[in-house]
């Protein structure tokens, strides 16, 4: 768990006030809240619509508190499972790294699996302990945007990293309160939200032609705030068909009333990019643009019942060209693959205490659709593609999800635990009602030693991909149904002084697992329902936070040092596995931040990693070779200088010239260096 915590001085809270400066008090302090309820519903708003709270003596906890953020209730239900790994990555982390991505972001977490084809948020596949691509679900604060079509597209964000709060990360399964699809973790996403009128700029120079400029604003009145945000980044590539243009526009408002507030946010992004040997390399002058679009609705109301409902809609079109230049194509190459998935869901929750603890009861109902000219069931004419009007869609599936979830918690002197369920049925197997049960529990045996344990079940159904793709060395399987996994979690934390240290080793235990298989190299790849599959791990993860020394002068701010072993197994005999056998074994990350001199501060990010798995080179003479994936080592590391507003900084990564792959044949780039400015205006 990372934490940016820090313990001084402890103040006693009966009550949480209007006044409009109450809520800054709590700053760098051991705050006693009487009740873990009251403490959530005190920040989810700002204090001068904060009700106050009445004193309840048998829940107290101890919270150490860097700094106060509003937080909504659907990104706390993270927060409120006491015995999983919960990583936070905040905005300050965010700053002072060597980062100019979300996939820079993910990558120096130790836990996590990205697999990138293109750099700087081009493409990329994330993973969780040792599950797939497919097996992670994706929140944009708090909406599931995960795509249905695959979970190759399920990190095409409307943001910028810069537009980012902080990043909040549930290692293991989360279908227990987020449903279908948290198979083997959670990845929410939060944008920034400020109390100040103020405006952002950012320009951004490095190799390979790359420039990135954006600009946001927050404007705040006494009841409202607005964000809005607009980026634009492209590069000519760091070798052959790896260009990138990518712009987006997003925006996000909030109406604060009384005990209860409306959210909503609305983006738009456009992406288009050379996909070298993305998905084979035997054609490698390969091409996809995509758009994506969400908007969506929240309104959460607090008082002896608190609630909360949300309503969204996501879109993304995907044109993919197997032949860039259509001169290239062969005679049996007919058209180019349009996609478009429209998403459209609600949810509400309502939590009410008593003296059985918290009650929570959840209803969620997701539809999903695909128009294609690929995938899914034919429909006897052709419509016009979206954004293309040289394409076409003649085919379409649909889907409906629905699952109501009940959750039980209870806490007395150390001791914390979780009792839930979840009943989930969707539409295309409509006679079937499973059901995913779980309990979480924790024992804080003093303020700096927790012992924590879990055990949940879990689902993931299979994408429009898996059920309707064919082409030249694939075909879909309809037959597939959901896959599930029982997974136990056992864990300490310890915090004390600098140092926070946590433990964790997770077993899952997966039945009708999905994965492409085949039997010889002349068949082609079609997933299918294996029996089991059973995956082993560790997770540590520590934090010297040695800017607490000598009044914040000592010249080291922190130290992190994350590591994670895995290790799987699959009743996979006489077939060639292309995802399940395919993961990370041993990922060690090592992160330094330290001041030079005066405003000049460097980060340092050390990452090794190697990989279980195999993958089909194209030698010269166009023949595939089984190839092992080798280990590597990358190094990145900023220097910058701040003041009054201004960052200037230089980013070098990838020092040591490191030639690696991540994915396929799909070589990642050398070392790549840029120089940016930011800086902040308040208005």
């Amino acid at each position: 768990m990372q934490h940016n915590y820090r313990s001084q001085s402890t103040s006693y809270f009966s009550r949480w006030t209007r006044e409009s400066y109450a809520v800054f008090n709590s700053l760098n302090k051991v705050i006693k809240i009487s009740s873990l309820s009251v403490a959530i519903t005190a920040t989810l708003l700002p204090a001068n619509v904060v009700a106050q709270e009445e004193k309840t003596n048998n829940t107290t906890s101890d919270y150490y508190l860097d700094e106060v953020e509003l937080v909504e209730p659907q990104e706390l239900q993270v927060f409120e499972v006491p015995s999983r790994v919960i990583s936070v990555i905040s905005s300050r982390e965010l700053q002072s790294a060597p980062i100019e991505s979300v996939q820079d972001i993910l990558n120096n977490i130790s836990q996590l699996d990205l697999r990138q084809r293109g750099n700087n948020d081009v493409q990329a596949d994330i993973s969780i302990r040792g599950g797939t691509f497919d097996q992670v679900l994706i929140m944009l604060n708090g909406i599931n945007i995960t795509n249905p079509q695959t979970g190759h597209h399920n990190l095409d964000l409307p943001i910028s990293f810069d537009q980012i709060e902080r990043v909040e990360i549930l290692n293991g399964a989360g279908s227990l309160s987020f449903g279908a699809n948290a198979y083997s973790g959670v990845i929410n996403i939060i944008t920034k939200s400020s109390t100040e009128n103020q405006a952002n700029l950012k320009a951004i120079l490095g190799s390979y032609g790359l420039y990135n400029v954006g600009v946001s604003a927050n404007l705040v009145g006494k009841k409202q705030r607005h964000f809005i945000a607009v980026n634009h980044d492209q590069s000519s590539g760091y070798t052959d068909n790896t260009d990138f243009n990518r712009s987006s526009v997003y925006y996000n408002g909030k109406y604060l009333l009384n005990k209860s507030f409306l959210q909503w946010q609305m983006s738009f992004a456009d992406k288009a990019f050379g996909a070298q040997s993305f998905y084979t390399a035997k054609y490698p002058n390969q091409f996809e643009q995509t758009q994506s679009a969400i908007a969506s609705l929240k309104f959460a109301s607090f008082g002896k019942v608190s609630t909360e409902s949300n309503i969204y809609w996501n879109m993304h079109s995907d044109r993919f060209e197997l032949f860039r230049n259509n001169e290239e194509a062969p005679s049996w190459y007919k058209h180019h693959n349009y996609h478009l998935t429209n998403v459209a869901g609600g949810n509400t929750k309502f939590k009410f205490a008593s003296v059985l603890g918290k009650t929570s009861i959840g209803l969620d109902l997701r539809y999903e659709n695909i128009a294609s000219n690929v995938l899914g069931e034919p429909t006897g004419e052709e419509k016009d593609a979206w954004f293309n009007p040289n394409g076409y869609y003649d085919k379409e599936a649909s889907r409906l999800n629905t699952s109501v979830s009940v959750e039980q918690s209870y806490k007395y002197k150390g001791f914390s635990t979780i009792v839930a369920l979840m009943v989930n049925n969707n539409s295309a197997y409509s006679d079937k009602i499973n059901f995913y049960p779980g309990v979480d529990v924790n024992y804080k045996f003093n303020k700096s030693f927790i012992a924590k344990a879990s055990f949940n079940k879990t689902l993931r159904l299979p994408t429009f991909t898996d059920l309707y793709y064919s082409g030249p060395a694939n075909i879909g399987n309809p037959d597939l149904i959901a896959e599930e996994a029982v997974n136990f979690d056992l864990g300490v934390n310890f915090n004390y002084g600098i140092l926070d240290v946590n433990l964790t080793s997770f077993n899952s235990i997966g039945n009708n697992s999905i994965d492409w298989v085949r039997k010889s190299d002349t068949d082609k790849w079609q997933p299918m329902n294996l029996t089991r599959t059973e995956t082993y791990g560790i997770d540590i993860s520590s934090r010297f936070k040695l800017e607490e020394l000598n009044n914040g002068n000592f010249f080291v701010n922190n130290i992190i040092v994350q590591y994670t072993f895995i290790d799987k197994y699959s009743n996979t005999e006489g077939l060639s596995s292309a995802y399940v056998n395919d993961y990370l074994r041993h990922k060690f990350v090592f992160g330094l931040d330290h001041k030079i001199y005066g405003n000049f501060s460097a980060n340092w990010k050390l990452r090794y990693q190697q990989r279980n798995g195999n993958y089909m080179f194209l030698d010269d003479a166009g023949n595939d070779v089984l190839t092992p994936y080798g280990d590597y080592t990358l190094l990145d590391a900023r220097v910058n200088w701040k003041s009054k507003g201004w960052m200037i900084f230089a980013d070098v990564k990838n020092i040591f010239d490191t030639q690696y792959i991540d994915y396929g044949n799909v070589l990642q780039p050398g070392h790549w260096f840029s120089i940016g400015v930011k800086k902040e205006l308040n208005f």
